[in-house]
């Protein structure tokens, strides 16, 4: 298994192909303190009559997040938990994952329950139900949260459940990160001890000399890092030192050490998915994102190469893809206030255009249509449902 995007087009197509065999990148997902803070721009259009249906005005970014959840919380499983492939159990009529042959379209190829539902959780998370007095989702994302930590290991405090292969480690990136932020935004004592269990799992797993995590786990032999996998590892202790858990300097003393060979460019603001290999733009999200998260202070000329990088593809221009969406609006939120407006405005236009206004589908976002996404064969609609809505929700962030 190779590369996700958070590199030449070969190199792109070759890890795709790879991606598909195990599950892709998890490619992703708040850290930052403090609750969301929401915005009233997006006022109506005054060219469409005020007694216009809904499904004829344009949505505002509130109306666009609310039915997202919406959305995310009619298709969780009785169990608690969500699936990238069994999302039609909980569809009402026609189906958001529609059966074609032996074939349902929309659906993701990975079996990963764990990630699913941190997936699925971490919007809400995002958007503060979790946080204060009763929120409409309080009660589905609890229950998501409590079967989430049924599926980690006891003695070693894994979170992947049954997640195999190059996965493991993406799901419980994932899935530890989910955790730490119900932890760190709740303080719920249930959560303190299996977060801690699993930040100390990431830390057994971080490569001694390099310092980035990549298919290995605890226990097995380390064989180098890449900067996808170092995403979700660095967010999840982000979030955990945030929640004032036990996080060692030493871990974060490495994880600057693999930000630093994974790097290039003329003032080091480009990254790649491997050490020495070629840079992408959502490897430089998640690279810019993860010196400003680890409080590096990258030099101006750093982040000015990097931004500059990132603006050559803005929002809704060239093939979708979910997971790059969402790691570069976060970094250039926190990273350039001189191009966030423009950036932000535009996304959120991009995002509310394609989300789904009818039927089941209504508040989603299809990975097929209408163009298909980079990660539609591994996540399905409820990945790109989940990265469109945390992306949403940052542009409703105030910038840093």
């Amino acid at each position: 298994m190779r590369s996700v995007a958070f590199i030449s087009i070969r190199h792109e197509e070759r890890s795709r192909r790879s991606l598909l065999r195990q599950w892709g990148s998890f490619l992703a997902v708040l850290v930052a303190a403090g609750g969301s803070i929401w915005s009233n721009a997006c006022a109506a259009d005054p060219n469409v009559p005020k007694d216009a249906p809904p499904e004829a005005r344009p949505r505002t970014p509130r109306e666009g997040i609310d039915s997202a959840l919406d959305w995310l919380a009619r298709h969780q499983l009785p169990t608690g938990h969500w699936s990238f492939q069994d999302l039609h159990l909980q569809c009402e009529g026609d189906s958001c994952t529609p059966l074609v042959g032996e074939d349902r379209r929309d659906a993701g190829s990975v079996r990963s329950d764990p990630a699913a539902t941190a997936m699925a959780l971490l919007p809400f998370l995002m958007a503060g139900e979790l946080s204060g007095d009763a929120k409409p989702h309080q009660k589905a994302v609890l229950k998501g949260l409590r079967r989430l930590v049924r599926f980690q290991n006891a003695e070693t405090g894994a979170l992947y459940g049954k997640t195999g292969g190059g996965s493991r480690m993406y799901a419980h990136g994932l899935a530890t990160l989910a955790v730490c932020e119900a932890y760190r935004r709740s303080q719920r004592e249930e959560f303190k001890e299996p977060a801690q269990k699993a930040v100390e799992f990431i830390q057994k797993s971080q490569h001694p000399g390099q310092g980035g995590w990549r298919y290995y786990v605890a226990g097995e032999t380390p064989t180098g890092g890449d900067t996808s996998v170092f995403g979700w590892q660095m967010r999840a202790l982000v979030s955990a030192r945030a929640g004032e858990l036990d996080v060692s300097p030493k871990s974060r003393e490495l994880m600057t050490v693999y930000l630093r060979v994974a790097s290039g460019g003329q003032q080091s603001g480009l990254f790649a998915y491997e050490p020495k290999g070629p840079f992408s733009p959502s490897m430089t999200g998640v690279g810019l994102l993860s010196l400003q998260l680890l409080e590096q202070q990258p030099a101006d000329e750093t982040v000015a190469e990097a931004v500059a990088y990132l603006r050559q593809r803005p929002p809704g221009r060239g093939a979708p893809d979910c997971y790059r969406d969402y790691y570069v609006t976060d970094a250039i939120r926190r990273s350039s206030p001189e191009h966030w407006p423009e950036w932000r405005e535009a996304m959120r236009k991009a995002l509310l255009e394609t989300q789904a206004r009818e039927g089941c589908p209504r508040g989603s976002w299809s990975s097929l249509a209408p163009v298909r996404d980079r990660w539609s064969d591994l996540g399905g609609r409820l990945m790109v449902t989940a990265f469109s809505t945390m992306t949403l929700l940052e542009c409703e962030e105030a910038s840093p």
